[in-house]
């Protein structure tokens, strides 16, 4: 099927505390609402050739990982009801960095699901939030909240938050509904939901909310760790431009403190110092934020070793 559009990009949206459409979780057989993946998208305005109507071809996507789940079905006036095929994007579960991919949609983790680890149980999915919190109470997830930093001054880019769902066998799952926002950031959007469980006969009404914020920032683009000696001569250098998700730096025995220079892609340098005086085992952590494969922005930790 062909499908057409007006030429014009999704409107910038810069509206604190923004609210996405809520999701309907009245029927316990429904599958629960958990939060979001956030995806950066570019809108291509030179993909396809304007007619003389000016509208252009929407590119077909890459829907082989995704599984036709269920129906949905929709109400036509005078004519009945008509039922489609739903299609869903399942989640893989990757235990070594314990984050959920959507494959051929990669990007950042903004749920959160409770994950049985036989003898135990551990909150997961959210890891890739930065200054996120969570509330819980009777092993239900009530709230979680957290920050998405994305790419500042690139305007060809938006985020797109696609709403994530979660099987009553803990499957996890993403239906290709949610908001796109675009331009410079700084500004948050949240979410509220309601399910019903029920313990034997009793119901009980569950409450979960989510806020996400987003800001824009430039992310470090070359990272320089230099090691001084008790005299501040420098004794070491080393320079990092490719980025993980945890880094680790040895240091020398004669080591006295270390200067950090991060570079960001303006070519602005922001520094810090650690000092063995004020933390003898340099075991302080340093952060860092760099732009990933797939246009995210990931925080990444260096750690100090002695030799």
């Amino acid at each position: 099927m062909r499908i057409k559009l007006l030429a014009i990009i999704v409107s910038l949206i810069l509206l604190t505390g923004c609210s996405l459409a809520q999701p309907e979780q009245q029927n316990i057989n429904q599958d629960n609402f958990i939060g979001f993946h956030a995806v950066v998208e570019t809108w291509d305005m030179d993909s396809g050739v304007p007619d003389e109507n000016g509208m252009t071809e929407l590119p077909s996507s890459d829907r082989s990982h995704w599984t036709e789940y269920g129906a949905d079905d929709i109400e036509l006036d005078g004519f009945g009801s008509v039922s489609f095929p739903r299609e869903v994007l399942f989640a893989e579960y990757d235990e070594e960095t314990g984050h959920y991919i959507f494959r051929g949609m990669e990007g950042i983790n903004a749920f959160c699901t409770i994950v049985d680890e036989g003898n135990s149980s551990s909150y997961s999915g959210y890891t890739q939030l930065s200054n996120s919190k969570i509330s819980a109470t009777n092993d239900a997830i009530t709230s979680l909240e957290g920050t998405i930093y994305i790419e500042n001054g690139n305007e060809d880019n938006f985020i797109t938050l696609y709403r994530v769902f979660e099987t009553e066998d803990g499957r996890i799952y993403l239906d290709g509904t949610g908001n796109s926002f675009g331009g410079a950031g700084g500004f948050s959007t949240s979410g509220k939901t309601e399910h019903k469980t029920y313990i034997g006969e009793e119901e009980t009404v569950e409450t979960f909310e989510i806020t996400i914020h987003i800001e824009a920032i430039y992310p470090a683009a070359i990272l320089e760790v230099m090691q001084y000696d008790k005299n501040n001569l420098p004794i070491s250098s080393e320079v990092i431009n490719a980025f993980d998700d945890t880094m680790t730096i040895s240091l020398l025995p004669d080591t006295t403190f270390i200067m950090i220079v991060e570079t960001d892609t303006q070519g602005e340098p922001h520094r810090s110092v650690v000092d063995r005086n004020t933390d003898p085992e340099l075991q302080e952590y340093h952060s860092i934020r760099y732009l990933s494969e797939s246009g995210t922005i990931l925080s990444g930790l260096i750690d100090f070793i002695s030799e």
